[in-house]
């Protein structure tokens, strides 16, 4: 049993042991960080104790310093040359790695069409409802990445399987954190020529950037009113965090815009109709 497996086991809940780890809060954190270091120190040690193994020696290091000849070359100060191969996460090699596959990927396909983010919401029942009296999403990171991984899967599979974008040639995604420890996706997607946006009517089909109806569509409604409203920021919050400058860094408030244009960047501009409506969001009346 690997060092991962044996903590992997000690983080499940069982219904016969009382869960004293996971009712530490900020201690259980410091728990999960405490274990992290441990297992990936070992994972390190490892490396280095197998560079042989790893064919290390295929990386050109001191040689390739004293091929150039140079006349103040100092040998004490070149040290040992380590190599993390690219099995290693987060290593350079690693992310070298995937970022040429990702090159390849787009160069074979001709790029990418869409651009998904993918955040996760620490309201989903799936997530509140498995945590213990008095806990919060913050002090569950185990089930915070538990939650999101498996509707991380169901929104790939809907992508791959249910073609809700249609046919896809290939996807690339990378998973980041919040400075709260919330995750989220961003997401490249390739799809076939005749399922691809390249005209008003296709993007508005997929992307909306005004309020849906809240009678026809509520539970959208609802959504965007709780999760997707910018601010409130400018001249009347000049301490937000999206002020830079004095002025709102994401571009906000937007113009009206009446339809979507196609602009020559690539990047659409949406429709933001002066429609009437506005609501209220945080004591303030949001618009378009």
């Amino acid at each position: 049993m690997t060092q991962v497996q044996f903590y992997s086991y000690r983080l499940h809940l069982r219904d016969r042991d009382f869960p004293s780890i996971h009712m530490g809060g900020c201690l259980f954190q410091q728990y999960l960080c405490d274990i992290w270091v441990s297992s990936d120190h070992n994972r390190l040690q490892w490396v280095l104790h197998n560079q042989p193994r790893l064919r290390a020696d295929l990386y050109s290091g001191l040689e390739d310093v004293a091929s150039h000849n140079d006349a103040n070359l100092d040998l004490h100060s070149v040290g040992r040359c380590v190599i993390l191969p690219s099995s290693y996460v987060g290593g350079p090699w690693y992310m070298n790695q995937c970022y040429q596959d990702a090159v390849a990927i787009a160069q074979h396909y001709h790029g990418f069409d869409l651009f998904i983010t993918f955040t996760l919401n620490p309201r989903w029942d799936a997530l509140t409802s498995e945590l213990l009296p008095g806990q919060t999403p913050a002090d569950r990171p185990d089930l915070v990445v538990h939650v999101f991984n498996m509707y991380k899967d169901a929104l790939l599979d809907d992508i791959a399987n249910n073609k809700i974008f249609g046919h896809t040639h290939a996807c690339v995604h990378s998973i980041e954190f919040q400075k709260r420890g919330l995750p989220h996706m961003h997401l490249l997607l390739s799809l076939f020529p005749h399922h691809r946006p390249l005209t008003p009517a296709e993007v508005d089909t997929l992307i909306h950037a005004s309020w849906p109806d809240p009678q026809q569509e509520p539970i959208l409604f609802d959504i965007v009113k709780c999760c997707m409203v910018h601010g409130p920021c400018g001249h009347a919050f000049p301490h937000a965090p999206c002020m830079k400058d004095g002025k709102c860094s994401k571009g906000f408030p937007k113009c009206y815009q009446p339809q979507t244009l196609m602009t020559t960047e690539g990047y659409p501009t949406y429709a933001r109709p002066p429609d009437g409506r506005s609501y209220n969001v945080g004591g303030f009346a949001t618009n378009n």
